[in-house]
């Protein structure tokens, strides 16, 4: 466990100093090097913490949820299931871009597979999954032709066009907001609530 622990900290550790360097010099011209120079590492501890550029992107999901256990999911327990998701997906969105455009831009491309929700389980699909199996377990229902998956799926395409939209408008408009007035009016006919 305390192994764990400290390679834990480590990748977040060279992910914050690559956050840092992303900023001045750019996702595109950040190098492995660079990270492992000012970070004092070697390239192979390098890659034995991430295979790659983009999977040290996708460190931002297992930061969210470390957030998710430690403070959002203690916020949802009186909310209705639609207020839940609400919730989590704007402090998601607002979150993820904290990390400014740069970094979203080349998290959210076609090029990364933990996006794909169709052939990876990432970890805000995992949650949206357990907030609407639990809902369900409480007396939600659901229409019967759509699936847990299916549902979340949704909530997933939505968000991710929001973030599409927030990087191509340079971060022009408060995401936690747009999100939360767009999902707030789709969020009961996603769910496909029984009738």
């Amino acid at each position: 466990m305390e192994f764990i622990e400290a390679e834990s900290k480590e990748k977040q550790r060279i992910f914050d100093i690559a956050l840092a360097l992303m900023e001045s010099v750019g996702y595109e011209k950040l190098s492995v090097r660079q990270i492992c120079d000012e970070a004092d590492i070697s390239i192979g501890k390098f890659y034995r913490c991430f295979n790659s550029k983009q999977q040290l992107l996708n460190f931002v999901f297992s930061r969210f949820v470390h957030l998710f256990h430690v403070q959002i999911s203690s916020e949802l327990e009186d909310m209705e299931i639609w207020d839940q998701i609400i919730t989590v997906y704007v402090r998601y969105t607002a979150y993820i871009t904290g990390f400014g455009i740069d970094f979203v831009k080349n998290f959210y491309n076609s090029n990364n597979p933990m996006l794909d929700t169709h052939i990876y389980n990432n970890e805000i699909i995992v949650i949206t999954d357990g907030l609407i199996a639990r809902a369900i377990q409480k007396g939600l229902r659901v229409r019967a032709d759509r699936s847990i998956r299916e549902i979340s799926q949704d909530f997933c395409v939505i968000v991710k066009g929001i973030i599409f939209e927030w990087c191509i408008r340079r971060g022009e408009f408060n995401i936690a907001e747009y999100t939360e007035r767009l999902l707030r009016t789709t969020a009961k006919s996603i769910l496909s609530l029984e009738k």
